[in-house]
């Protein structure tokens, strides 16, 4: 229990998490978004009408958990 309530905080935020749609768009006109508490891929793709293979993809994440100050 105290391992994953050190994991949650863990995932407070994230600088610059690229979001871009499930069309191309040039990263330059992509938008950033800082996570926050309870946040994971899965939401954050869902919220902006893309996927978490495109999320991970745009920002060359190897796997599914977020840190703090993550670049």
């Amino acid at each position: 229990m105290f391992e994953v309530e050190n994991r949650e905080k863990s995932v407070v935020a994230f600088s610059t998490l690229a979001i871009l749609s499930s069309t191309f768009v040039s990263p330059a006109l992509a938008g950033t978004y800082t996570v926050k508490s309870g946040d994971n891929l899965s939401k954050i793709a869902q919220n902006h009408n893309t996927t978490v293979k495109d999320l991970k993809q745009l920002n060359n994440l190897k796997s599914d958990f977020l840190r703090i100050n993550q670049n």
